[in-house]
């Protein structure tokens, strides 16, 4: 008798391409993740910072704990001593930063100041404090020259272009800059108020200011709350321009 031929279905070489398509979909998946996630900044080790320091004109100083909510006040205090001129940030901050607090209406609406023209809020408090711009620094720093009788001067220069802040940094010369922390994309706050004018006014949420020394494969930032760091060139600029590309020198 003649067996029957019984055939016989191969599965091995189907699951074998299944399970590589699967892994190539995720793995593809990650990458995506990765390219698109925005680059942290990068925090020096404690050597490297000792070494930045001893090399570089710029004193890095911190915010906390005295200003919580003191970013900007604080990089001017940086800029000034590397001027040659060394005042302490509370000084400057309760001597000649332009502040408003806020007030409430009749009909139970906040108003505050214009971060354009004054500090706005308490920037001792970790819940009362908001930022800045660049006006009000400005004319903080240039408020502590004339009393020391200095002819240097603060100066606004918003609208840098990559080459003119570049420029700026390869003559040795820090730049405040205002960006947002951890280089995120700015984020609009829940909580907002009217300006004096009647104006609404909706703030930021992640608002930072810090000191640009030097480029070099991205930049070195003496920020007020981390120290010394390395951002990564496309997210600094990707954040400095979504803040306005918002900077101020100090020259003589």
């Amino acid at each position: 008798m003649r067996r029957k031929r019984t055939r016989h279905i191969h599965y091995l070489p189907a699951l074998c391409i299944g399970v590589c398509a699967l892994l190539f979909v995720l793995a593809l998946g990650l990458l995506l993740q990765r390219c698109c996630a925005p680059n942290a900044p990068e925090e020096l080790p404690k050597e490297q910072i000792a070494l930045l320091d001893d090399g570089r004109d710029v004193t890095m100083q911190f915010q906390n704990p005295q200003l919580p909510n003191g970013c900007e006040v604080t990089s001017l205090s940086m800029l000034l001593d590397w001027a040659g001129y060394s005042v302490d940030k509370m000084a400057l901050y309760e001597g000649y930063l332009p502040r408003q607090d806020f007030t409430d209406t009749l009909d139970g609406d906040l108003v505050g100041g214009d971060p354009e023209q004054v500090y706005v809020g308490d920037a001792t408090s970790e819940l009362g404090g908001w930022y800045c711009f660049e006006g009000p620094i400005v004319e903080a720093g240039n408020a502590y020259l004339q009393d020391q009788g200095s002819s240097w001067q603060v100066e606004a220069v918003s609208g840098l272009s990559q080459y003119q802040l570049n420029g700026y940094l390869e003559a040795n010369t820090p730049v405040i800059v205002w960006v947002t922390l951890d280089y995120t994309p700015p984020v609009d706050r829940l909580r907002n108020w009217y300006l004096p004018d009647g104006t609404f006014y909706q703030p930021l949420s992640n608002l930072h200011c810090v000191v640009v020394e030097w480029n070099q494969d991205g930049y070195l930032t003496a920020d007020p709350l981390k120290g010394w760091q390395w951002v990564e060139e496309s997210s600094f600029w990707d954040t400095f321009e979504a803040m306005g590309c918002r900077a101020v020198i100090i020259n003589e």
